[in-house]
């Protein structure tokens, strides 16, 4: 089973309001998410977290599944629903 950290929940609707606010020029990873979101997550991980290199890389990896799923599935990350995030979370069991 996936748990999506309360951390990068709340992280995402930061970057959300602010992707909203302003028009960003970022690189996709994929069609879902923006690289530089990703990257900023993993900084925020690493050095406001503080987390443990195996914890990181964990939750880089599940973040990394989640990504290809909404790629495969066609989800924009501005657009994900809390049933399309279920979904996604029966598929890792």
């Amino acid at each position: 089973m996936v748990i999506i950290p309360d951390s990068f929940c709340n992280f995402a609707a930061k970057i959300r309001k602010n992707f909203e606010k302003q028009a960003m020029k970022v690189e996709i990873v994929g069609h879902s998410v923006p690289k530089s979101i990703l990257q900023a997550y993993e900084k925020y991980l690493r050095l406001e977290r503080n987390y443990s290199r195996n914890t990181l890389e964990n939750y880089l990896l599940d973040l990394q599944k989640l990504v290809n799923y909404m790629d495969d599935e066609g989800i924009d990350f501005r657009e994900i629903t809390l049933t399309q995030l279920d979904v996604f979370a029966g598929t890792m069991r």
